[in-house]
């Protein structure tokens, strides 16, 4: 099998004891790294290697080469020593060597790798105190500060500002009319009517004892006596005495029989209204209307952005299946809406020399629980080793009606727990077409 001419350097070229030992043992300078074939997969098997440091990047003189060592690959990963007595003299020489590893028995893989600890083990009591580097930079990346102590690295986790609401559609048409509720009590009686006219008179009580007898009038002159004449008239009625007290009321009558009915008089003018009885219980709701015709579509545009944010715990390794990195958002959506968003995180393995791999993408749930989905069917795969780099993933979807959880996934099929990790951060759109 061809093995690749490409490394990674899971840590770089240092020299283990240099002067910090009472013992006049030789320097020991350690290689690691990650081994793959030429179609990119990690070698799992023990090779022969053998070590060349020269003085130059490409070509050069040899000035110094290792013994064949039997070295043990394990998903690609690799870590030997080099000791030997003549080691010393050489990597004090200079601080431009650069190092090539021949594997079994393919050519010497390009390209060299410079050893960069020759100066920093020259300098190694300063390094137990404050370091004074000129500027900082990571390999395969390039300066994260500058000589100014100004972070130029890539940012992360920048959020813009929230857009406008789009428009409401309009309202549908109002639903059928329930059923009325039952009458409310009576209010208060009006005035009575005119009284109709008295029954007949019932029987009269005995009479009082008569008054005293009035004075006699006085006599005419005698006339001749002559035959006995007519009786004349009545002379005038004397004037009547006054009322002798009235005698006591007799004793009721039976009353009359009640004559008829009167006509009815007309009607009296209409009372004051009476005050409003209390509201009557409510009735039983009526049936729901039907629905009202669906408004017209509302116009399309952005309708809400959530953001996220939160620590990412531990992704535990050996997993096919998506896990979330760190907390989610909760959003809503109709049948037509689309969801687009965006997050990263940092993500690492604790083990010094350890790598993990998986996918990595911006997944969805249904918020009442289930399976954990990717936004779409592709994926991106990601390596992961003991530095925690950020990961980020972006996409966009229709999911359909519902409400659904939205955050980073990953699914870790590597052998190492995803544990050395920070923050996340992201956010989620939902918009109209």
């Amino acid at each position: 099998m061809k093995r690749s001419n490409f490394v990674t350097l899971l840590g770089a070229l240092s020299l283990v004891g240099w002067g910090t030992t009472a013992l006049a043992t030789p320097d020991v300078m350690q290689q690691q790294g990650v081994l793959r074939d030429d179609q990119g997969y990690v070698v799992n098997d023990t090779l022969p290697v053998v070590m060349t440091i020269y003085d130059s990047p490409v070509g050069g003189a040899v000035l110094w080469t290792s013994a064949a060592m039997n070295v043990a690959f394990n998903d690609g990963q690799f870590s030997l020593g080099l000791d030997d007595s003549d080691l010393d003299a050489v990597l004090r020489s200079t601080d431009d060597l650069w190092v090539g590893m021949t594997v079994g028995d393919d050519v010497e893989m390009t390209p060299r790798s410079q050893i960069g600890s020759v100066p920093f083990a020259r300098i190694a009591n300063d390094a137990r105190g404050d370091i004074e580097p000129i500027s900082v930079s990571i390999q395969e990346y390039g300066e994260v500060i500058n000589a100014s102590g100004e972070w130029v690295g890539e940012p992360t986790g920048h959020i813009g500002p929230t857009g406008p609401d789009g428009a409401i559609g309009p309202a549908g048409q109002d639903g059928a009319t329930g059923p009325a509720g039952p009458m409310g009590p009576p209010g208060i009686a009006g005035p009575v009517g005119t009284v109709g006219p008295a029954g007949p008179v019932g029987p009269a009580g005995p009479a009082g004892p008569a008054g005293p007898a009035g004075p006699t009038g006085q006599n005419g002159n005698d006339g001749t006596v002559g035959p006995a004449g007519q009786n004349g008239n009545d002379g005038a009625t004397g004037p009547a005495g006054q009322n002798g007290n009235d005698g006591a009321i007799g004793p009721v009558g039976p009353a009359g029989q009640d004559g008829n009915d009167g006509a009815v008089g007309p009607a009296g003018p209409t009372g004051p209204s009476g005050q409003d009885g209390s509201d009557g219980a409510a009735g039983p709701a009526g049936p729901a209307g039907q629905d009202g015709a669906t408004g017209a579509p509302g116009e399309t545009g952005i309708v809400t952005i959530v953001p996220w944010s939160g620590f990412i715990g531990t992704i535990a390794a050996g997993n096919s299946d998506y896990a979330w990195a760190g907390p989610t958002a909760l959003v809503t959506t109709t049948a037509t809406q689309q969801l687009t968003g965006v997050a990263s995180g940092a993500l690492g393995v604790q083990a010094l020399g350890a790598t993990t791999h998986g996918r990595v993408g911006l997944c969805l749930q249904p918020s009442g629980g289930g399976a954990i989905q990717n936004f779409v069917a592709g994926y991106i795969i990601a390596e992961w080793d003991n530095v925690a780099r950020t990961t980020s993933a972006s996409a966009s979807t229709v999911p359909g009606a519902g409400s659904w959880n939205v955050g980073l996934c990953v699914d870790n099929s590597g052998g190492f727990d995803l544990n050395s990790t920070d923050f996340v951060n992201g956010w989620v759109m939902v918009s109209n077409q």
